[in-house]
């Protein structure tokens, strides 16, 4: 009998980034265990997104503006305990919500709100 050859085990190659440099929408939300980290977590990345919930915001920008801005939240965090995550969102995506809606007034995240940021993505884009 003879035996077939063995097989190298290869690795799989890294495949192509799926997040270009051209603007994007993100969501980033955290989970802060500390009251007064949450507080300043909270402040921080109001001044970058629109807020979709307590703790989950809406960001737009290209992957190295996203890098910039949680490498600007290391400061607040204690690595150990608290959860910041990021996940980009396709063009196509839809944000349906149900219940009540983080805002103060009659104002509610609706299609017409996400394709208004599509809208200003494509115009800056280059």
């Amino acid at each position: 009998m003879s035996r077939k050859p063995k097989r190298h085990l290869r690795f799989p190659t890294r495949p192509k980034d799926p997040l270009p440099d051209k603007p994007t929408r993100w969501i980033l939300c955290y989970d802060i265990r500390d009251p007064r980290r949450l507080q300043r977590v909270h402040r921080y990345v109001s001044k970058h997104g629109l807020p979709l919930q307590y703790s989950a915001f809406l960001l737009k920008g290209t992957r190295e503006t996203i890098e910039r801005t949680l490498a600007g939240l290391r400061p607040y965090l204690d690595e150990r305990v608290d959860d910041v995550r990021c996940y980009p969102l396709g063009k196509d995506t839809r944000i349906w919500g149900l219940g009540r809606q983080f805002t103060d007034g009659p104002a509610v995240l609706t299609d017409e709100i996400l394709d208004r940021l599509i809208v200003e993505d494509e115009v800056h884009a280059p």
